[in-house]
């Protein structure tokens, strides 16, 4: 009987370099193996170097006319039976109770980066070290099949692996991109960090993971905080399982029994679209989300359903680790391999876990308010204000704008109960009189105005914002929002009135004093999804 040969051929390492991969997902290939190597032989490494052995992974960049990735670790190497396996692509492990799957990650990862890669790997155990040369543009044109290793004497108890690649398709990591990498490896093994077991440095960099502070504060309803309830931690765990979209499954590779998914949802203490979201943990790696502690946009996992568009608070401040370690992972390990219905259900009880019960997140997150007045939020409306002050007077500058005449309709100046709450600035207005208009940002709870115009002492002017009034609670809460657009529209208000008398209006007062009054109303509150 004819045979056909469907073992994956050279060819199959062509299509690594187009790979879709992040710099951090391809080198977390590498460090997957490392993990595994180790955990796997954890023991036996222990017994070597005491309880106290940790295993290291360095991964170090290397620019000049030969650019080169080094990665490095000192786990238990590759095992003289393992060694086929490891070099085939797509050749399975016989253990896959841990991260290393697929077969394909090392490979796949090393040749996205480079055209020539070497790999030597010292086995615990074992008096040989073991020296791989992958050349990928001679294996593909000569259709290689088999590759030579080079083998050397060593000492039993020396282990660990070493890749150094070169000829490299992609460029050496440097300055905002470089911290990059090391924020989302990070944040993708925070649990192996968090355990201390294990180090991860990138560019000669120690990584360290720090969990992000959580709210604890007393309950809000929509009316504002309940004095009556204590204050609390908002963290909840999580527990789920997935019963129905398993009793649906029709698949003959259906699991024997519903996956149950567990973890923690919570509210961050400072609210931030760059930290909140979930992750998603597989055997304590994270597959998805990872960009949410690590500052990051493109891989933050955060479903409409539970929280909300992007302008909501609970967008901002809700945070979580989901582990689905009882789910199965795409190839790549990036992402989670959904059974039909998995993913709704998921969302649907996660929904109801964080809106109901004795610590209902959803409602807290939506509720809370915090007129911050910590130094962070202080530095924020210092930056703000000073290059709202510097555009105020590029316009002044401007020689076309008329001279002021008297008659202008004052407020009260504003007022704030602590004086370090006022972050305000200076303007010398383009005038014969030389007068000044004061712009400030003031923190005025019982104040119903949210812009005042005054007259100052020595005949200038002061106009303030007040970020305590409940518009700038709705729309621009700090921490987590971006003032400049509310204060150049506000400063722009301002200016416009004090001009407004030069062109013999007589109520410029007006337009300011009418959008006091809408914004105190209906309009200072934000619909939450």
């Amino acid at each position: 009987m004819a045979k056909v040969q469907i073992r994956p051929g050279v060819g199959l390492l062509s299509l690594f370099p187009a790979m879709n991969y992040k710099p951090w997902f391809a080198l977390g290939e590498m460090v997957d193996n490392s993990i595994q190597s180790y955990t796997t032989n954890r023991e036996a490494l222990r017994k070597l170097h005491g309880n106290d052995f940790k295993l290291r992974i360095d991964i170090n960049f290397s620019s000049g006319s030969d650019p080169r990735i080094v990665v490095e670790d000192n786990a238990a190497g590759i095992m003289e039976a393992d060694i086929e396996r490891a070099f085939t692509p797509a050749a399975r492990p016989d253990d896959r109770s841990g991260i290393s799957q697929f077969g394909i990650g090392m490979k796949s990862s090393a040749t996205w980066y480079s055209n020539f890669y070497v790999i030597s790997s010292s086995a615990l155990g074992e008096d040989v070290k073991r020296t791989v040369t992958f050349d990928i543009e001679k294996i593909i044109a000569e259709e290689i099949e088999e590759l030579e290793i080079l083998s050397e004497p060593k000492d039993k108890s020396v282990h660990g692996t070493r890749i150094v690649m070169s000829q490299l398709h992609q460029g050496i990591p440097t300055g905002a991109t470089l911290g990059k990498i090391r924020s989302f490896i990070t944040s993708i093994y925070r649990e192996f960090l968090k355990s201390g077991e294990i180090i991860i440095s990138v560019g000669d960099e120690a990584l360290k993971y720090t969990a992000p502070a959580l709210l604890e504060e007393k309950y809000w309803d929509d009316k504002g905080p309940v004095e009556s309830s204590p204050k609390t931690l908002w963290q909840i765990p999580i527990d789920i399982t997935l019963e129905e979209s398993w009793e649906r499954d029709q698949a003959p590779n259906k699991p024997s029994s519903p996956p149950r998914v567990r973890g923690w949802m919570g509210i961050l203490k400072e609210g931030s679209t760059k930290l909140s979201g979930a992750a998603l943990i597989w055997r304590r790696k994270v597959v998805v989300g990872a960009g949410s502690l690590a500052q990051g946009d493109e891989d933050s996992y955060r479903p409409g359903s539970i929280f909300g568009a992007s302008t909501t608070f609970p967008f901002q401040r809700l945070i979580g680790e989901i582990d689905l370690s009882e789910l199965q992972v795409t190839t790549f390990k990036d992402q989670i391999d959904w059974r039909d219905g998995q993913e709704n259900e998921l969302q649907m009880k996660l929904r109801a876990a964080i809106e109901h019960g004795e610590f209902p997140l959803l409602k807290m997150a939506r509720n809370y308010r915090s007129t911050a007045r910590t130094s962070q939020a202080q530095d924020v409306v210092k930056r703000s204000v000073e290059e709202t002050t510097a555009a105020l007077k590029t316009l002044l500058s401007d020689k076309t704008i008329m001279e002021f005449s008297s008659g202008l309709k004052s407020d009260a100046p504003a007022t704030s109960a602590n004086v370090s709450d006022i972050v305000q600035s200076e303007i010398k207005l383009p005038l014969d009189d030389n007068s000044t208009l004061v712009f400030m940002v003031v923190v005025e709870p019982g104040d119903s105005k949210l812009f005042r115009l005054s007259m100052t002492d020595d005949g200038g002017f002061a106009f303030s914002v007040n970020r305590a009034h409940p518009f700038m609670n709705s729309f621009a809460n700090l921490p987590g929002a971006d003032l400049d657009p509310i204060l150049r529209m506000a400063s722009a208000l301002g200016i416009a009135e004090i001009l407004g008398r030069n062109a013999a209006l007589d109520h410029p007062d007006y337009i300011r004093n009418k959008m006091n009054e809408i914004l105190s109303g209906a309009m200072s509150l934000k619909k939450e999804s």
